[in-house]
């Protein structure tokens, strides 16, 4: 007995000792050595980021900013043409009940952003708010409202088609009344140094930052730093006010210098030695055009190596990129070697030298038993399929997210 249990106890010191020691798996992040694919490579990169963040593995790169899309700005529209509609038909707590949702949407994410559309739908909701509260017999109320209406946008001028000389007058007299309290400075700062700032709408410059004669009342502040935010509303009142934040990875300058060299072609050791400055397991993403569609590679460098490459054909328009996205996470994390994982087969040989430096990929051949992901059409149907001499294993790798996807794997060699 004791000569069987000794060999199984020192396998599982071993077993033990192993995994206490295992790199931590990151991503760094996608980038293309084509312009044309540069706004791809930040759909991809967000997408990706989301699959792999999943997988508990971190993002040490966030990319690029996601834009405010302009439907956000036009919702925050329909609301405001909604507000007065109803407070010119003389439905005054209808119309405040629609500013209330109005104001609530915009400081969702718009106060902090630099969107001036956004900004005057801002001003006109709170004007709208504080002609209704005064028509409710709420002018204390109707007075704060403009009074935070011109703290955070003092370049605001109320509309006179829809504002009485009266209302104009109280919003200039609390205007004028802030104006003659002290003013606030605020200094802003951020570890590290170098976030963008957004201060009511308006982009400033970079951190540390200090920001003189500043309205005392409710402002709005945004850093930013590689797409890692900070987002506050806060009452500024004393005469010297602080912002400090932490922003992004430590490794996240690593990880763009990483990517800076991959938008190049490279060799194999200096791509080696630029991720392990970023850790010990990291894994990052090219775009390369083909015909059609957009080949997206996975490489993953861990053990001093090039471990794998996994490619991922998505359409040109991005449709099931989520969907592609997740499969090709979860292929990257499990690889042994190269592969294809969506959307196309062919020589998995030349993955590596795509990832690396360019060349063609070999046409697809029917035996090569690659692993290999469809999308599209409008089906829910999933379809399983292998060699018939190789079936054995078999993986069914889908999103849970988008019901229009068809997916069809070869996991005969997974």
């Amino acid at each position: 007995m004791p000569e069987r249990v000794l060999p199984f106890a020192a396998f599982a010191l071993v077993l033990l000792a192993t995994s206490s020691t295992v790199a931590q798996p990151l991503y760094a992040g996608a980038t293309t050595r084509t312009p044309a694919l540069s706004s791809a490579s930040a759909a991809v990169q967000a997408s990706a980021a989301s699959a792999f963040e999943r997988l508990s593995i971190s993002n040490v790169s966030k990319g690029p900013t996601p834009q405010v899309q302009p439907d956000r700005v036009e919702d925050l529209q329909r609301i405001l043409s909604d507000a007065r509609v109803r407070y010119l038909d003389g439905e005054f707590k209808e119309a405040l009940d629609a500013t209330d949702l109005g104001i609530g949407r915009f400081e969702e994410k718009l106060a902090f952003r630099a969107t001036p559309d956004a900004w005057v739908a801002f001003g006109e909701l709170m004007l709208v708010r504080a002609l209704a509260l005064r028509r409710l017999g709420r002018e204390a109320e109707s007075d704060d409202a403009l009074t935070a209406l011109a703290a955070a946008f003092p370049s605001y001028v109320p509309d006179p088609g829809l504002a009485p000389p009266k209302v104009a007058a109280r919003y200039q007299a609390g205007l004028k009344k802030l104006r003659e309290r002290q003013p606030v400075t605020l200094e802003i700062q951020s570890r590290p140094a170098g976030a963008n700032v957004v201060l009511d709408g308006r982009a400033l410059g970079v951190t540390p930052l200090v920001v003189k004669d500043l309205l005392p009342g409710k402002h709005y502040v945004a850093l930013d730093y590689d797409g890692d935010r900070m987002e506050r509303a806060a009452v500024f009142a004393r005469p010297t006010e602080k912002i400090s934040s932490e922003l992004g990875d430590p490794r996240a300058k690593a990880a763009r210098a990483l990517l800076r060299a991959l938008g190049t072609p490279i060799e194999e050791a200096a791509l080696v030695k630029l991720a392990r400055t970023v850790g010990d397991d990291v894994t990052s993403i090219v775009l390369v055009p083909e015909e059609g569609s957009v080949l997206v590679l996975a490489g993953r460098v861990r053990d001093g190596k090039l471990a794998s490459v996994v490619g991922a054909a998505i359409p040109a328009s991005l449709v099931g990129l989520d969907a592609a996205l997740g499969a090709l996470a979860v292929a990257s994390r499990e690889a042994k070697a190269d592969g294809f994982t969506a959307g196309t087969t062919g020589d998995a040989s030349t993955l590596r030298r795509r990832f690396l430096a360019g060349g063609a990929v070999a046409a697809p051949t029917s035996d090569d038993g690659a692993t290999w992901l469809n999308i599209g059409g409008a089906s829910a149907e999933i379809l399983v399929v292998a060699a018939a001499a190789t079936i054995g294993t078999l993986a069914v790798l889908a999103s849970q997210s988008d019901p229009n996807v068809v997916v069809v794997i070869d996991a005969s060699r997974l």
